[in-house]
């Protein structure tokens, strides 16, 4: 072959390599006008292909539970977390069995709004069987140009939240059980002195119900002087955030009723003082027993007095018209002053006209106990009784001559049996 000849051939073949290789590349832009052909038309209807795929990611990966109604109520999608969560309601997910979620339905379809349901249990149970509780939120879709319309179911899981709030509840009902049932009387108030909390010997008190003192102060359920005191005390607690004890005095139907009342102030959890609470104690019942054995008390002493004194001044009847008063231990002047007023009725009541008045067992005889007794005899002397006074010892013999008693009208005897003889010869 000449050197012309393989020149050709050679040549031929790359002319072909360059027809094939441009076969491949007409073919390679003939799809991609395709491809583009496809994402213009998917760009130009409702929502685009590039908002499609946003979106849908969006939909997809939301860890909250979305599910797309059409209008008639029809499910078109569930998203994975609302499967976690369990079947979507079926075709018709709003019925008869419902009607408050059927209406919130309706309005978010119908009328455009978002439409909010308070948390209520879902009818599926969750995967370990437990009941789920959660809020629905449903939210109208816009149609696109011409498109249909949608409606968006939005579940947000709340079951912790009705748990906590569940068990918030259990505590609250058991910590107002605890001081419902209580002796004693507990009430709370906040910073404006406005009833926060009030048990049921409080209410009791006031004789009002908790929707009738809720929010009411002091000055709007009491006396002005008492709400003044109590005010003030609650201001002097919150204000030294301090304890206080104190006691107080309540009037009521059957009388004052006395309380001994601690108070503290209430704190937040940053620790601010909120309002000030306070717990009382009625002591009225012990108050009035000590009141009762203090009179008691007070009785028994004058009884013993009137007994001392009786038998510290005895008169003893011992004959028609004769009397007979021995006097012994000390003689003070109270009773000198008893042994006068004991005599005295003696000789009324006895109709006496003779009187012995004997000093044998009195041991020492100053100048006011033989004025005394010069007294008491001058005195039965104007009741017309004569006086005899026995037992004189020698110390008292002095005393009375000292002093220069008058002792006219009275006679003595050495001795008490001489005494009685003589007033009853007489």
């Amino acid at each position: 072959m000449s050197e012309d000849s393989r020149d050709d051939s050679a040549l031929r073949m790359e002319v072909s390599a360059l027809q094939e290789e441009n076969e491949r590349l007409r073919e390679r832009v003939a799809a991609l006008q395709r491809a583009l052909a496809e994402r213009n038309a998917a760009a130009a209807a409702p929502g685009g292909a590039r908002e499609d795929v946003t979106y849908r990611a969006l939909f997809e990966q939301l860890p909250v539970a979305l599910t797309v109604y059409s209008e008639a109520g029809e499910v078109v999608a569930v998203n994975p977390s609302r499967r976690k969560l369990g079947a979507a309601d079926g075709t018709r997910p709003l019925g008869a069995a419902d009607p408050t979620r059927a209406a919130a339905f309706e309005r978010a379809a119908r009328d455009r709004e978002v439409s909010a349901l308070p948390v209520a249990p879902l009818a599926e149970a969750g995967a370990s069987g437990e009941e789920i509780w959660v809020g629905r939120t449903y939210v109208p879709l816009p149609p696109g140009a011409g498109g249909p319309s949608y409606v968006l179911e939005v579940l947000l899981d709340a079951t912790a939240q009705h748990r906590a709030e569940e068990a918030l509840r259990e505590t609250t009902a058991l910590h107002e059980a605890v001081l419902d049932n209580s002796t004693l009387t507990a009430y709370a108030k906040d910073t404006a002195g406005r009833y926060l909390l009030a048990n049921s010997r409080a209410r009791a008190l006031v004789g009002l119900t908790w929707e009738q003192l809720r929010g009411k102060t002091d000055y709007d359920i009491l006396p002005k002087e008492l709400a003044d005191s109590y005010v003030a005390s609650d201001r002097e607690v919150m204000a030294a955030g301090t304890t206080l004890e104190r006691e107080d005095l309540y009037p009521l139907a059957d009388g004052n009723h006395y309380f001994v009342t601690t108070k503290f102030p209430l704190r937040d959890a940053a620790g601010e003082v909120r309002g000030a609470c306070s717990i009382s104690t009625d002591i009225t019942t012990y108050r009035r027993a000590e009141e009762e054995n203090r009179r008691l008390q007070e009785e028994v002493i004058r009884v013993q007095e009137e007994t001392l004194r009786a038998l510290s001044t005895p008169l003893l009847p011992i004959g028609k018209g004769v009397v007979v008063m021995p006097l012994i231990g000390h003689i003070d002047r109270g009773r000198a002053q008893c042994v006068l007023e004991a005599l005295l009725d003696g000789i009324v009541a006895h109709r006496a006209g003779s009187v012995i008045l004997d000093v044998t067992g009195v041991p020492v005889v100053d100048a006011e106990v033989a004025s005394s007794l010069v007294r008491t005899a001058l005195a039965a002397k104007l009741l017309g009784a004569s006086v005899i006074l026995t037992g004189v010892q020698p110390a008292m013999a002095q005393t009375l001559v000292t002093l220069g008693a008058d002792l006219t009208g009275v006679v003595s005897e050495g001795t008490l049996e001489s005494g009685i003889a003589r007033a009853l010869r007489r």
